[in-house]
């Protein structure tokens, strides 16, 4: 979106609030995807595991106690 206001000649001060909220969100997605990832290629294959068989668990505590409550 950068790209293409400055090819047209634009100022970035000219962005209207959907292209600045557009390009926002998209920065903190990219900024909020790029430490978990980093952090991900840098664990251990043990420590991963570990990580999945946790999350494993927790889903599966969550889903029982979910179907506790709806049986109700």
């Amino acid at each position: 979106i950068l790209f293409i206001v400055r090819k047209s000649g634009r100022e970035l001060e000219d962005l209207n609030n959907k292209e600045r909220k557009l390009i926002e969100t998209l920065f903190r997605i990219l900024l909020g995807s790029y430490i978990p990832t980093v952090a991900l290629f840098s664990l251990s294959i043990d420590q991963f595991s570990s990580i999945v068989e946790i999350s494993a668990l927790f889903t599966i505590f969550i889903f029982f106690f979910n179907l506790v409550k709806t049986s109700k």
